[in-house]
């Protein structure tokens, strides 16, 4: 016997195929120019784990949306440098060597572990430049986020670096504490720490995970009442303390979420002046996540809803058990 779902999606599709002409391009969104903006680029690595693909797709179509040059380091490539360190230190080889390419100084340089979130596609102007125009001075080259810790000075899941002598000379000296033995689980984080505390220039600025509609790294959490804790919405989030099996858990759906969000708002922009392959293509996006475990209920009710109300003549039956 056809379930509900199965009944909702062939109806679904049976609607899109009364249009005659097919939209077979992707959607794609143009965000409008912004002035004096450094070019930016992101770059994040580790393991493939299980939650791993999730974020790479959520990174590579926010990179997409932001024009921005985007790139994963998987461990194996620094295996041999790495030895016996921690995957953490990854990072710090992953930044010396694309500060040390050939990008332009003065650009940017965004390292994001590969647990970190996105959800910046509704600004003009992204979270990333927002915060460099706001907190960088011309004495630092490196922004990175306080930490919910308050025993902790900073967070390295999210780095800012411009590109520069400045920044190049801070992943060298990073890279020079590495432990000869690593047994702690952030001792790469404890080690920029360490030196942000003995260096006398202002290289390095720590920034507030959270400043009036300013977020940036905030830590995924039951409790919302600290301002270093995810809300809705926010821009830059991480599971920072969360289990492997949490993260395996967590992260599909709330990438999924951010991307079905995302594809709808695609969607409308693309054709907003093209009524009918705006509903066609609605109705397919539809049919293809229909049987999504991560889809909500907000997403499936707008979908529907533009589907009715775009002002065509079909006539669609929604039945519902």
């Amino acid at each position: 016997m056809p379930t509900q779902h199965s009944f909702f999606k062939a109806i679904t599709i049976l609607a899109a195929l009364t249009y005659i002409q097919i939209a077979t391009s992707c959607p794609t969104v143009t965000t409008e120019a912004i002035t004096n903006v450094a070019k930016i680029n992101i770059i994040s690595g580790g393991n493939i784990r299980e939650f791993v693909p999730h974020i790479l797709k959520n990174h590579q179509t926010y990179a997409s949306h932001r024009n921005y040059d985007y790139r994963y380091f998987n461990h194996s490539v620094f295996a041999d440098y790495l030895g016996h360190l921690r995957p953490h230190w990854l990072k710090v080889l992953a930044l010396e060597n694309q500060l040390n390419q050939n990008l332009q100084d003065g650009s940017w340089l965004i390292w994001l572990d590969d647990d970190v979130l996105i959800n910046d596609f509704k600004q003009t102007e992204s979270i990333f430049s927002r915060y460099i125009h706001t907190y960088s001075t011309p004495e630092n080259c490196l922004l990175v986020t306080a930490d919910c810790d308050e025993h902790t000075l900073l967070n390295t899941g999210v780095l800012m670096f411009r590109v520069s002598e400045c920044a190049r000379d801070i992943v060298e000296q990073w890279w020079s504490l590495r432990p000869k033995k690593s047994n702690c689980h952030h001792d790469e984080q404890a080690k920029l720490i360490d030196f942000f505390y003995h260096n006398t220039k202002p290289s390095i600025r720590v920034v507030p995970q959270r400043d009036n509609d300013f977020n940036m790294n905030t830590f995924m959490a039951k409790d919302t009442s600290r301002d270093c804790f995810a809300r809705k919405d926010d821009y830059v989030t991480q599971p920072a303390g969360a289990s492997e099996s949490e993260k395996n858990s967590v992260i599909p759906k709330k990438a999924e979420l951010i991307f079905n969000h995302y594809l709808l708002s695609s969607y409308k922009h693309d054709y907003q002046t093209d009524t009918q392959n705006l509903n066609f293509s609605l109705a397919f996006m539809q049919s293809d996540y229909i049987d999504s475990d991560y889809i909500d209920n907000a997403t499936v009710g707008s979908i529907i809803i533009s589907l009715f109300l775009a002002g065509t003549t079909t006539f669609y039956i929604i039945v519902f058990y």
